[in-house]
């Protein structure tokens, strides 16, 4: 049996809990199962609409991302990463592959910090799982647009 990284897993509930508006009532269920039964229901309106969701508000109404640019795109696709490693369903990976390519060309973005959130929560994970070089690429493209921006901008 693969080995559970503890850290990765209170993270992912943590997230859960405090992205999702989790609220945890059934004892007998593991908060790792809760997170799961959460993002499966994330996944399943995301699938349909092909957006990549950012919140879910107490009403239980799924606010996306903006598809031009949010610094919060890379979230679910890291978290789909996450459940990929800790139950090894390759729903998880299939979705996390499918929702950070819609954010794939903002790795060319050389103006804007936020591109170590989404790539690396999204790229970074996927690489760390698969060892996928097209991830890599992706993940280190961006660092390299970012540590290049201030002669690409004329400020350095």
């Amino acid at each position: 049996m693969k080995k559970i990284n503890l850290h990765k897993a209170l993270l992912l509930v943590i997230l859960c809990i405090s992205v999702f508006g989790c609220e945890y009532s059934n004892k007998t269920e593991t908060p790792l199962t809760k997170a799961e039964k959460q993002l499966d229901l994330l996944l399943n309106d995301a699938s349909k609409k092909d957006r990549i969701p950012r919140t879910v508000n107490k009403e239980g109404e799924t606010h996306w991302t903006n598809p031009k640019f949010d610094w919060t795109e890379g979230f679910f696709p890291g978290s789909c990463w996450y459940l990929f490693e800790v139950t090894g369903d390759e729903k998880w990976k299939i979705a996390a592959e499918r929702f950070q390519a819609q954010f794939e060309s903002h790795k060319l973005r050389a103006t804007n910090h936020d591109l170590g959130f989404i790539f690396n929560c999204s790229y970074g994970n996927g690489y760390r799982l698969t060892k996928n070089e097209r991830f890599k690429e992706s993940r280190n493209l961006h660092a390299y647009n970012k540590i290049d921006q201030p002669r690409k901008s004329g400020n350095g």
